[in-house]
């Protein structure tokens, strides 16, 4: 009987302390989730008696909020990630995706806010990762699709961005860069990016939807003569093709190409080797322009005469710059 008792269990005290230990432990982590519960649930109710939800515009600097936080705070005093954690729960119950990304990007633009803001943003992302949310899930969440040919000018695009790492392996840029090849062409997206770039507010972003463009265009095997083409330059007619902005793009398209850009080059003797020098007289030629006389005016910007006549010199030795 005792072999019996010590199989079933019955006189193993060490099997009894395990059981009691893991009754214990589902006791306390009931306990705990119950008090988690509640402290959720009495946040909850305070964001509604304070009427923070009213607040109709700055929220994070309002005194509902201000309240209402500050209670939370003396409630997980114990806890502070935790409390801050329950204000976000209740926030993210209260707003829609939209609604709460577009009030942590104007609390991030504000000194005092600026830190919570970031933590409750780096939330929101995790969470969205959490329920296992795809980028087109949260583009669509974001309202991203709206007016999407202005997608550098969404403030929340930036949000998007930071999201796609947690559910992409792809560049973020690459992504971006295919949103904005559904409204415009090259030569359109050449320009909208130039202008972007001249946009503080949304300057490193262009920089970067730009570069992914000419890596795009490398990979489909595009030359110079290609892009030189797609950006439209052969049908410039005017005496200024080279102040054409999307000029810029295809020079460094070029100098991508060729891993330097001697065309923007102070060094003149680089500037006349350039294979890309080719190009661009050949197409100029064809507008029935002097390209020799429109490079004369650019490089007369930079030289001073003694200077020009060595590199006109120089160049005229060059079989690259020849008819």
């Amino acid at each position: 009987m005792a072999v019996l008792r010590r199989e079933t269990g019955a006189t193993l005290p060490g099997v009894e302390g395990l059981a009691i230990s893991q009754k214990l432990k589902n006791i306390a982590t009931s306990i705990k989730e119950k008090f988690s519960s509640n402290n959720q649930k009495a946040t909850d109710k305070l964001f509604a008696r304070l009427k923070v939800g009213n607040v109709q515009e700055s929220l994070f600097v309002s005194a509902p909020y201000k309240k209402w936080t500050a209670s939370v705070a003396k409630a997980y005093k114990t806890n502070p990630k935790a409390g801050r954690a329950a204000v976000f729960s209740t926030l993210a119950a209260r707003y829609d995706d939209e609604a709460l990304a577009k009030l942590l990007v104007e609390a991030k633009q504000v000194r005092a806010t600026r830190e919570p803001a970031s933590e409750f943003q780096a939330m929101q992302i995790d969470s969205w990762a959490a329920k296992q949310k795809t980028t087109d899930d949260i583009y669509s969440a974001l309202k991203l699709e709206v007016n999407e040919k202005d997608l550098l000018k969404n403030p929340l695009l930036d949000t998007w961005i930071s999201y796609i790492p947690k559910a992409a392996s792809e560049n973020p840029y690459n992504l971006v860069l295919r949103k904005l090849m559904n409204h415009y062409d090259d030569q359109g997206l050449a320009q909208m990016l130039i202008a972007a770039k001249e946009d503080s507010r949304v300057a490193s972003i262009a920089t970067k939807v730009e570069e992914s463009l000419l890596k795009r265009w490398q990979s489909d095997g595009k030359t110079a003569d290609d892009v030189f083409r797609l950006l439209r330059l052969n049908d410039d007619k005017s005496d200024y093709i080279m102040k054409n902005p999307v000029l810029s793009t295809w020079i460094s398209y070029v100098d991508q190409l060729h891993e330097k850009n001697p065309l923007r080059s102070d060094n003149v003797e680089e500037t006349l080797r350039n294979p890309a020098l080719i190009t661009w007289i050949s197409y100029v030629k064809k507008s029935n322009k002097d390209p020799y006389e429109l490079l004369f005016r650019q490089l007369d910007l930079r030289a001073g005469d003694a200077h020009l006549a060595k590199m006109l010199a120089l160049g005229a030795k060059s079989n690259k710059i020849r008819d």
